[in-house]
């Protein structure tokens, strides 16, 4: 359904089909990083099933809990402080562990309401969408590549204009995207931050780094602790790239500092969120 559309008018998840498609192309041997970071889970399992039947492959991932569906096709390591664990297995870790918060803390008065939002590009993308967000809720949308997740979340942020309907929001707005380079342009990691969230974000050890120094998941969660000074915290699938403690500590965290989060995502973190919106 997207053969006839420019690469670069592609979702994020949408161009990383195309890429595990090239690497297919006249091999049988491939590599993969991250490769289901930004897609639906249904998605992934078609994905799976199809390079597993056409190549060998090396997988290097976060989400640990998708593995289960083949754990007898693959053998795992596991790799941490610079330590590799062979025969690893996957019973080891509670992968549905609770994330240890009290879902109702705390929440406060509306800060985010969205009636009726129709918006689309050449034809209707988004269409009636409404719902309601109040202080210190988690919210999640969710659905599936390309339905205008990210889309929606721009119109959040004030970047693009809806056809039609409302959007309300009380408070400061800050925005994330899936690209975390797009937002650091500091010297430090230091300059970044708040300093209440380099402990609970794990970045005591990299305060002195250049941010565009990082790999991928260290600038997503630099970017995602720089989005936390606004009171609308707009997030972009903020766990691609993290692992299974990070998906918790930033619910934990949003919480504690009774944030209110929107974030886009095909993690089962909505599992957790107390508004789900589905598009």
């Amino acid at each position: 359904h997207i053969l006839n559309r420019y690469v670069h008018d592609l979702s994020d998840g949408e161009k990383k089909l195309v890429t595990i498609a090239c690497a297919l192309i006249g091999n049988d041997t491939i590599a993969l990083d991250e490769p289901f970071a930004n897609l639906h889970p249904d998605i992934s399992k078609m994905v799976m099933k199809t390079v597993l039947k056409n190549a060998e492959v090396i997988v290097s991932d976060h989400r640990l809990e998708f593995y289960r569906l083949f754990e007898d096709r693959f053998d795992f390591v596991w790799i941490e402080d610079g330590r590799i664990f062979e025969d690893f297995d996957l019973d080891r870790f509670d992968l549905f562990d609770d994330p240890g918060f009290d879902f109702k803390h705390d929440v406060g008065e509306p800060v985010l309401r969205v009636e009726d939002l129709t918006f689309g590009y050449d034809e209707i993308l988004l269409e009636d969408i409404s719902f309601e967000v109040r202080r210190g809720e988690i919210c999640a949308i969710v659905g599936k590549n390309g339905c205008g997740k990210t889309t929606l979340l721009k119109i959040l942020a004030g970047i693009l204009k809806p056809w039609s309907g409302n959007v309300w929001i009380k408070g400061k707005k800050a925005l994330c995207m899936s690209n975390p380079n797009y937002h650091l342009f500091e010297e430090t990691v230091g300059d970044c931050i708040q300093p209440e969230l380099v402990k609970p974000f794990g970045l005591e050890k990299i305060l002195d780094r250049h941010p565009h120094s990082l790999s991928f998941g260290q600038a997503k969660r630099v970017a995602i602790a720089k989005a936390f000074r606004g009171d609308l915290v707009l997030l972009d699938e903020p766990t691609a790239g993290q692992d299974l403690r990070f998906k918790f500590e930033l619910l934990r965290t949003a919480k504690r500092l009774k944030k209110t989060v929107v974030m886009a995502t095909h993690d089962d973190v909505w599992k957790w969120c107390d508004v789900v919106v589905k598009i």
